[in-house]
């Protein structure tokens, strides 16, 4: 799950000089513009404010402004500049939280009514704009697409969770609970969790966890629930730096051990990277993977099974990080 943009509505009646001074005072503050708000909105990060300005008065105008500055930075500045008197009416947007639910349509259904519950909330139609009903002070939107990317309307579900609660705290709620709500979703505790450890001798983490995150997609593997540093004990008293990916999966250990094998050879056939898969606490070893030679031989094997069954999205994330790593 992750936060969406804020957002302040800000509208005023002034024309001519006052007018202007509002748009050029925005203008300055914030780097980018736009007339859409809803396409503003669906390439916003997490960490963005923006602002819809519309001006109601002599000239009509609508513009969305976007920045990095939080909500209060810019209410200071508006009152430190004198410039309150020029706007009728500012209030902000409920916040939003996205949150990534993956199963039957009766399972998410049940999820959404869990979370709803869990929160004092109620499950309703997806707002269509920045405006919700009094005592929804954050909005839960739901999506089976990845939340790696800029999400459009049409990629999330018609129904939301109205929350009146801080968003923060809906964020916070949501991650606790986040394998509770997966399984909901799911119709069961059949999937899999399982940590995957990312070791390269010659540091070139980024592009593995590229090549990673871009075979993950390409088949459809599953969630990433945590990525974080990590140490691994390669040799007696000697440990090294791994970078661990925790993933949460409808496919069996030994189908991500045979991906990370694939993963781990060069188009060359050479060995790269180290891939190590843990479940429950145990390395799934590649010895149990049926194939008759040696580990290369899998290991190519593997490599040529997992491009095959790609899609062209992951696949393209894939084969550009292997051509950083070629070409470095």
């Amino acid at each position: 799950m992750r936060g969406g943009p804020k957002v302040l509505m800000l509208e005023t009646t002034r024309s001519g000089e006052d007018l202007a001074e509002l748009e050029a005072f925005l203008a300055a503050l914030c780097p980018s513009s736009s007339a859409d708000p809803m396409g503003a909105v669906e390439t916003a990060s997490e960490e963005a404010t923006l602002v819809i300005f519309m001006a109601s008065g002599e000239e009509p105008a609508m513009r969305v402004y976007s920045t990095h500055l939080p909500p209060e930075d810019l209410l200071c500045q508006l009152i430190n500049r004198r410039l309150c008197e020029k706007v009728d009416n500012i209030c902000p947007s409920p916040g939003t939280a996205v949150m990534r639910l993956v199963g039957t349509p009766e399972g998410l259904n049940l999820a959404m009514e869990r979370i709803a519950s869990d929160l004092n909330g109620t499950v309703g139609e997806r707002p269509h704009n920045f405006v919700c009903p009094a005592g929804s002070r954050t909005v839960i939107y739901f999506t089976q697409n990845p939340l790696n990317r800029p999400l459009r309307m049409e990629d999330l579900s018609p129904r939301a969770v109205l929350v009146d609660r801080p968003c923060g705290e809906v964020l916070s709620h949501l991650r606790e609970n986040a394998m509770d709500y997966l399984s909901l979703a799911m119709g069961g505790p059949d999937w899999n969790q399982v940590d995957i450890r990312i070791y390269d001798a010659e540091g070139r983490y980024d592009l593995h966890y590229r090549r990673l995150m871009g075979a993950i997609e390409g088949i459809d593997a599953g969630l990433v629930l945590s990525e974080a540093w990590g140490r691994d004990q390669a040799f007696i008293l000697m440990s090294v730096p791994v970078y661990v990916v925790r993933l949460f999966t409808p496919l069996d250990p030994s189908e991500i051990k045979r991906m990370c094998m694939g993963l781990e050879y060069s188009p060359k056939g050479e060995r790269w990277v180290d891939l190590d898969v843990i479940c429950n606490g145990k390395k799934v070893s590649w010895t149990g993977l049926e194939h008759p030679g040696t580990r290369d031989s899998l290991g190519e094997a593997m490599r040529g099974e997992l491009l095959g069954r790609m899609n062209q999205g992951g696949l393209k994330r894939l084969l550009e990080a292997e051509g950083e790593l070629i070409g470095g």
